[in-house]
């Protein structure tokens, strides 16, 4: 609106300059008030009153008169830009006259004016919310009714519905014009599903979903009035739906994506079946050769569509059986049955398999084919990648032991075999180191065992490793050729000093190394300040001294040593310089107890001492109490999360109002009391800040961070899977907790669960 005014009145002023007297002004106003009423030209109105205005800008009688003449000027068809300039220059002047009145009734009236103007710019919201405010000041008859009529048409409202009858448990989602009210609102109570409440409600940004719906039958559902939208306002009228719950369409899905299956026993493929009574499905295979490259393009593992098929069937693999099962059929039921694959393939070859199924009589079955990826075999692949080579270890699926006599293939991304081998007595091959680094179609892709019967099986080597960090195994980077440690004699220097670097290189073995290296200085800026050339001193190590300039930029400097400057650094070291005067305090702070409960006392324990040797007697001390959601699990519960994903928690610092002073000793005990913070179920984190302050009035700062006892029931949520994102057909299994008020796990029935679905959408 603003940026609109001052276009607007930016424009009069350059194109209506005018010289008129006060005199003449008046005569301007009075032409176009006749204009206006009596002859019925509002086009020529407004050009009076827009000549008025650039007289004098700060009568807000004037704009509104304006703004009110461009409303009324009719539609021409023969000025199509008419439709979109009028009403803008109208909310322009409009919003003018509200900001430049002084009076409560010339504010009301204006933003009456200015709603019309929004109404014609379809901006519905902002014209409501110029009536209600206009309503505030002043509550006239006609913008009251205005209002009503533009909220019953434009208002918050039930705009849509959509009822989702294809999972187990059907539910009615209710789409409304604006987004619902957060936090913990109670939308049961606005809703009744055949004059019963609801089993479930769950608001989803401006969608109201509600659960317990049973397929084939009709609903009578209540949406009633009051019900909270997040921009304050509410629902005006109830409305009443009447929905059918259709039946299930006939579906089928494979029950998981487990792609080994055994070579020994029934090769029987579970796949789950919804509303059919018989599956259409094909097994197709893609052999040795073609594997390295369905694997980098994606095909392997994931969903097939239709081109991807016909791409499988004609290109990249084979086309094995095609054929019918029968299986049971229960409404709406989800029926497991094995898919006996060893019927339809006796014999298995080398290579991969696919399955893709859909129910016989299914809308746009191909589109909506479910798809397993199998392998038939008893071998179990595990490489290691170090500097010495790539190392492959075969074991047995079936009783873990080593298989010996397996052949072993390196596959290129290019699909060029780059080595062979086989296993020994204990299951092992190892492939020469360099074959590891071959960079792009030279890079190793693939490893291939095929067993001394005929077992095959494969390893994509081009992922990730597996990551054990998450198991408590940290460590240092794997270096290069060449490993270097470099250090300084401080953390910390003042402007003008001298800062001693020294490094030791070594390779791979551990031997000195006589590279030269460049040592390059980088400023906290990230602006390189100095690069030294450096030579072996003696057993591989090197000696630098960096002459800080007495106006050397504080903050943290960087120094890399690099064997290739357009390469990484070998070894980095980093040191602050900081104008600073050194502490003389030591502090340490010892909390009686290991946790914060909300609203009950507690005492953190404080010793101080000079770093000369006596106690800090007599110090004052002061600090604050900083309680906020912590990212840390809840002990005992790794992985679990408690409390709403969307819930907001604000920081809450109280500060420490009786801290005191230290005694003779050193020592002090101060009394702590939580701040209040909000109910919630999230875990919480308080840090305790404490400051002693040294005679000349400066403080050192210590702090310590406690976990937060919950004193309400809680619940947690465990994915049972790694990864974000799933693929279609894939299940998600979650794994729940209850905790009772002492964190201790308890029973609990009646729980409710939901599967919400986010959508985003992006504005490019």
């Amino acid at each position: 609106m603003a940026r609109d005014a001052g276009r607007y009145e930016a424009w009069l002023k350059k194109n209506y300059t005018s010289t008129q007297t006060s005199s003449g002004t008046r005569r301007l106003l009075a032409e176009g008030r006749r204009l206006l009423n009596a002859d019925a030209q509002p086009r020529a109105a407004a050009s009076s009153f827009a000549r008025v205005v650039t007289i004098d800008a700060q009568n807000d009688r004037d704009w509104l008169l304006l703004a009110t003449a461009l409303l009324r000027i009719p539609k021409d068809k023969q000025k199509g830009s008419e439709r979109y300039s009028i009403p803008v220059n109208a909310s322009g002047a409009a919003y003018l006259a509200y900001h430049r009145a002084s009076q409560d009734q010339a504010r009301a009236n204006a933003l009456t004016v200015l709603a019309e103007a929004l109404v014609r710019r379809s901006y519905w919201r902002p014209a409501l919310d110029a009536y209600k405010y206009s309503l505030k000041l002043s509550d006239v008859d006609q913008a009251r009714k205005a209002y009503e009529q533009l909220r019953a048409e434009r208002g918050f409202r039930v705009v849509n519905y959509r009822v989702e009858n294809e999972t187990a448990s059907p539910r009615l989602c209710v789409e409304f014009s604006e987004t619902l009210k957060g936090g913990k609102t109670d939308f049961a109570k606005f809703i009744s599903v055949n004059g019963k409440d609801p089993e479930n409600v769950n608001a989803e940004g401006n969608n109201l979903c509600i659960g317990g719906f049973k397929h084939g039958r009709r609903f009578q559902v209540d949406v009633r009035s009051g019900l909270p939208a997040r921009i304050d306002d509410q629902l005006a009228k109830s409305s009443q739906l009447t929905i059918y719950v259709r039946d299930r369409s006939p579906a089928v899905r494979f029950a998981g994506r487990v792609y080994v299956l055994p070579s020994r026993g029934q090769a029987g493929i579970p796949i789950v079946s919804i509303n059919a009574e018989e599956i259409a499905f094909k097994i197709y295979r893609i052999g040795d050769r073609s594997l390295v490259g369905a694997v980098a393009r994606g095909t392997v593992g994931n969903k097939l569509r239709s081109w991807d098929v016909r791409e499988l069937r004609d290109r990249t693999g084979q086309q094995l059986y095609s054929g019918k099962l029968s299986v049971r059929k229960e409404l709406n039921k989800e029926i497991t049955t094995a898919l006996p694959v060893d019927k339809a393939l006796p014999k298995m070859r080398p290579g991969v398999y696919a399955i893709s199924a859909s129910a016989v009589g299914a809308k746009n079955a191909s589109d909506q084919l479910a798809t397993q990826w199998f392998v038939v075999s008893d071998l179990g692949l595990t490489s290691l990648n170090g500097r010495d080579g790539i190392h492959v270890f075969v074991r047995s699926l079936d009783t873990a032991s080593p298989v010996a006599n397996a052949s072993v293939k390196l596959v290129a991304r290019n699909n060029e075999v780059l080595a062979t081998g086989a296993t020994n007595a204990q299951g092992y091959a190892k492939f020469d180191g360099a074959l590891g680094n071959g960079e792009g179609g030279l890079a190793p892709a693939m490893l291939i065992a095929e067993g001394p019967n005929g077992d095959y099986s494969y390893l994509d080597v081009s992922q990730a490793a597996f990551d054990l960090t998450d198991r408590g195994v940290k460590g240092r980077a794997s270096p290069g050729p060449i490993d270097a440690y470099m250090y300084t004699e401080r953390g910390v220097y003042r402007p003008s000093e001298e800062v001693n670097v020294t490094s030791l290189v070594r390779d791979r073995d551990g031997a000195a190394a006589g590279v030269p290296v460049t040592m390059v200085v980088l400023r906290p800026d990230g602006v390189e300040d100095a690069r030294h050339s450096l030579k072996d001193q003696g057993i591989g190590g090197r000696f630098r001294t960096i002459y800080l300039s007495s106006g050397a930029m504080t903050g943290t400097w960087r120094v890399n040593l690099h064997t290739d400057v357009k390469a990484d650094p070998v070894a980095t070291v980093g040191f602050l310089v900081e104008d600073f005067v050194p502490e003389r305090l030591a502090m340490e702070l010892k909390p009686i107890d290991k946790s914060l409960t909300p609203g009950s006392p507690w005492k953190l324990g404080i010793k101080g001492r000079f770093l000369y040797g006596p106690p800090a007697a007599d110090l004052a001390l002061e600090g604050e109490v900083i309680v906020r959601a912590s990212q840390k699990d809840v002990i005992g519960y790794p992985g679990f999360k408690f409390g709403h994903s969307d819930e907001r928690i604000d920081p809450v610092r109280e500060a420490l109002s009786s801290a005191g002073r230290t005694n003779a000793e050193g020592l002090a005990e101060i009394p702590l009391q939580m701040p209040k913070v909000k109910r919630t179920a999230r875990p919480l984190e308080a840090r305790v800040v404490v400051r002693m302050l040294e005679p000349s009035g400066r403080s050192i700062e210590r702090s310590i961070k406690l976990p937060v006892r919950t004193t309400i029931p809680r619940i947690g949520i465990k994915p049972q899977f790694d990864r974000k994102t799933l693929s279609d057909n894939s299940e998600a299994a979650f794994e729940i907790v209850g905790l009772d008020q002492k964190g201790k796990q308890v029973a609990m029935t009646g729980l409710q669960w939901d599967l919400v679905r986010l959508e985003r959408k992006w504005q490019w």
